[in-house]
């Protein structure tokens, strides 16, 4: 697929993406991400991902992050929790 393409889907699909660094921080954010959290995308990036999870959620998203070698396909049973809005 080509790249401008591909970047036009990502950015006005209905869903929100998010793509992380390998430190975990927001790299890449859509406009529904941005809708979702209620957060500019300039002050979502480079934000600790996990930090857009509400408290509870957060433990559970970093261990299953943690479980992921770099190469890993997406895991069988999608990750449910809470986002945080300001």
């Amino acid at each position: 697929m080509d790249a401008v393409l591909a970047q036009v889907l990502l950015e006005h699909g209905p869903d929100p993406v998010l793509l992380l660094a390998p430190d975990r921080s927001v790299s890449y954010l859509n406009t529904a991400a941005e809708q979702l959290f209620g957060s500019s995308r300039p002050q979502l990036l480079g934000t600790d991902s996990a930090l857009l999870l509400a408290e509870p959620s957060r433990a559970g998203f970093r261990a299953l992050l943690a479980a992921l070698p770099a190469s890993a396909p997406r895991p069988g049973e999608p990750f449910t929790g809470s986002g945080r809005r300001p």
